[in-house]
Parts: structure tokens; C-alpha cells; sequence
């Protein structure tokens, strides 16, 4: 799921449905494929009273959803649901439905129904006065969010089964999947670009639009796929980095900052290297947002990467981008390019103060600190007040250790053998 924006045309679906993307359904807005910040989930029947067990692992695990991204689940009670699974799992029950013009009106935005709860769990229509829905027994499956209004009229629009491993334990991702279908998200394993080398059955599909990010075998939105290696909904794993990002996009947070990643500090003679935060990441843009424009003191930029060069001196960076469902995200902050006395002040010195003795057989976060010159040795040029001397790992024939040096937020092992010590820094 996280790689695909689930905006479809259904009155009703099953896992096994088949599914049509954003660019395929112009009757549906893309601006209806998802809910708003907070979302009422509750349980029909009894199974806050039959099954609370289940109900408590349930909530644990839509948790993970509020983790990702701005979204909260609120009980019928009005109470966070993490809170209601403490404190009044009663209050997590779906209320009884208002009749309206001779149809039930259930409230609640996500109602799920789960086995042995006082409903049958068997195929035919969806309990309810005017709903539309039918069922299968041996099926799990979650209705698209811009099916809310339409299936009002049902008990429930999430129907999820017990599936679990061989210890008995439900799978979590199980539990991920159908919620995910809830807030928007759709089969990962039915894209036209999954992989090739897989050729089981009912791997891959046809669908094309609404990509968020590149296809993703570990998503949670993924079936299980034994001959491919691909466990899918049918693990523990929770959510993967691309469902994270998928549902970031898909349900920002209120204040939608332009997000990018880069330095904003640096020395003269440097050159300014921006990214958009969501691209690092790995979405597609061609999909997930458009119209990047970068401002500097006014002189415009377009595109999700700035590369420029400036002068020594402080600048006002400005930072804009549109998501797929026209919002709008804006970011200003400075850019200062300091000499070298200012860059070694300001920057390195303290980060130099705050980082550890160097040790054999240790990692160390050396950021901005040195410069790494890679060939036959491998020098480290400290600045002035960290060490007194530079330290030079000499490649010789004993027996390996490793140094970690962090920059940019990348580890690199080397192979080192000897440390030694150089000339003053």
C-alpha cells in the first residue's frame, strides 16, 4: 500500500475485487480518496465484550497509521482509542444506527466487524436497512473512504478475519492491510511494474496511475506470495519506509510545511545542495506533487533540487510545492554561507566539542568535523581543538578493525588496521 493512492469507482468491493486507479476513474476526485485528520473506528456487534483481546490488538496496531502520519482515531466515546482500550473499551462499540427515511444510518467512519462477535461471518448481504453491500465468508476486505456516505446504511465497512501464524497470533500486517484499504490505500501486488522475475499467479496487474512511490514488495498492502519470497499481509513486519512515506503525503500534517533535506549553513565556496525531503525519500513525483519552486532573496528556481552557488552572506530561502490533491506546502527560513573563520566558529568547533574521545573499535559521529581523503591511507583532518594531532589509518598487515565514520547521515566501514598518529593539525 504504500506506493499506490487508492482512489476508485465501486459500490462494493472484496480483496479480490478488482481495482481502478485515479487516472483510470475520473468520476472519482482524487480529493475523495482520503478522510480527514480524525476518524472515528469503532467494532460492531459485541466484540468489545466477546473478544476484547482482539479488539486491544487491533487498536495496538492502527496505532502505526497515527506513528506515519497526521491521523487520529477516535472511540464513539470521544476518546483517543488508545486511551479507550485502557480505559472504556465499551466506548470503542459502533452505536446503534439512526433510522433515516426508512435506511439505518450507522455512525462512525471506519465500523469493523471481526469473527465470533454476534454476527455472522458468512456470505450474503452486509447487515443494515438500505445497504448495498455483500460479503464472503473466507474474505477480509475494507471499503475505499469515498464510499463513506454511500455505505452508511451498512454495520459495517471493514470486515477483518483472525488470520494468524502458526503460533495463533494474528498477523499484524493483516490487520494493516484492510485499515489501509479504509484510509485510501490500494493492492500493492496489483501494479504494472512489480517484478518481473516474479511469475506466480495473480502477481501484477495493469494499474498505472495513483503511484506514490516505487513498487514496494514489503509493503503491508502486499498478498503473500511464498514462490517470490514475498510475505506481504501475512507477517509482523508493520508498515514499511514507503507506506510510512505514502501516508505522510497522503494525510500531512494541519501546518503542511515544504519539506527538503540539506544544509543550510555552509562555507564560502560551497555550494548550496537543497532536495525535496518527499524525492530523498523516494516518491514520485510525477504523481505526489508538482510545481517545486525554490526562492532565493527572490531569484526562483524550479524543479524538487537546488544546486546554486553564493557569495558570502545571509539569504532568505523560500520553498513551495503542490501535493496531488491541490494542497499547497510553503517553507521560508535563512541560508547564511560563512567564511572560514565563521564556518570553524559557528559550525565545526561545536560540533567538535560535543563529540567523544576517539577509541579503537569504536563508531564515532564525525560530520562536519573533517575531510576524508581516500586513497592508499585514509587521513582525517580534524579541526583545530578536537585533537591534537590528525589521526591516519594506515593499511597494513594486522588484523582488521573498524572505524565508522557518519557523514551525511551515512555510515562507512573501513577496514583499518593501525592507527596512527600524524603531524599537528
Amino acid at each position: 500500500g504504500a506506493l499506490l493512492f487508492w482512489s476508485l469507482s465501486m459500490p462494493s468491493r472484496t480483496a479480490e475485487a478488482a481495482v481502478y486507479w485515479a487516472g483510470a476513474s475520473p468520476d472519482v476526485p482524487l480529493s475523495d480518496g482520503v478522510h480527514g485528520r480524525d476518524i472515528t473506528f469503532c467494532f460492531a456487534a459485541s466484540a468489545v465484550t466477546m473478544r476484547p483481546d482482539r479488539v486491544a490488538e487491533i487498536i495496538d496496531a492502527i496505532g502505526d497509521f497515527e506513528d506515519a502520519a497526521n491521523i487520529r482515531f477516535y472511540a464513539p466515546s470521544g476518546e483517543r482509542v488508545a486511551q479507550a482500550v485502557t480505559n472504556n473499551i465499551q466506548g470503542l462499540a459502533c452505536p446503534a444506527p439512526i433510522p433515516v427515511l426508512g435506511l439505518d444510518f450507522f455512525p462512525g467512519d471506519i465500523r469493523v466487524v471481526i469473527p465470533n462477535s454476534g454476527l455472522p461471518f458468512t456470505t450474503g448481504p452486509v447487515p443494515g436497512a438500505g445497504c448495498p453491500m455483500q460479503t464472503q465468508p473466507a474474505s477480509s476486505w475494507g471499503n475505499e473512504p469515498w464510499l463513506l456516505e454511500e455505505n452508511h446504511s451498512c454495520q459495517y465497512n471493514v470486515k477483518l478475519g483472525d488470520d494468524a501464524d502458526a503460533a495463533g497470533v494474528p498477523w499484524r500486517n493483516h490487520t494493516l492491510h484492510e485499515i489501509g484499504h479504509a484510509l485510501g490505500l490500494a493492492h500493492e501486488h496489483q501494479r504494472n511494474d512489480v517484478n518481473a522475475g516474479c511469475t506466480e499467479s495473480d502477481y501484477g496487474g495493469g494499474i498505472t496511475g495513483g503511484l506514490l512511490t516505487p513498487y514496494d514488495r514489503y509493503s503491508v498492502m502486499h498478498y503473500k506470495f511464498d514462490s517470490c519470497g514475498i510475505n506481504g499481509n501475512y507477517d509482523h513486519t508493520g508498515l514499511s519506509a514507503w507506506d510510512k512515506l505514502a501516508l505522510h503525503i497522503m494525510y500531512p500534517e494541519d501546518n503542511r510545511v515544504a519539506e527538503f533535506v540539506g544544509t543550510t549553513v555552509i562555507q564560502g565556496g560551497e555550494m548550496l545542495t537543497l532536495q525535496s525531503a518527499w524525492l530523498a525519500r523516494g516518491a514520485n513525483l510525477n504523481f505526489a506533487a508538482s510545481n517545486f519552486l525554490w526562492k532565493i532573496d527572490g531569484q526562483q528556481y524550479t524543479g524538487p533540487t537546488l544546486n546554486i552557488n553564493l557569495g558570502i552572506g545571509e539569504y532568505t530561502l523560500e520553498f513551495s510545492y503542490v501535493d496531488m490533491l491541490g494542497r499547497d506546502y510553503y517553507y521560508s527560513g535563512p541560508v547564511r554561507v560563512l567564511d572560514v573563520d565563521e564556518f570553524y566558529a559557528e559550525v565545526v568547533a561545536p560540533t567538535a566539542a560535543n563529540l567523544p574521545l576517539l577509541y579503537p573499535n569504536a563508531y564515532y559521529d564525525i560530520t562536519a568535523a573533517l575531510t576524508l581523503i581516500a586513497d592508499d591511507n585514509a587521513t582525517f583532518y580534524f579541526p583545530a581543538g578536537l585533537f591534537a594531532h590528525n589521526v591516519v589509518i594506515d593499511y597494513a598487515n594486522q588484523p582488521p578493525m573498524q572505524v565508522g565514520l557518519q557523514t551525511a547521515g551515512l555510515f562507512y566501514d573501513i577496514e583499518a588496521t593501525e592507527l596512527a598518529t600524524g603531524e599537528p593539525a
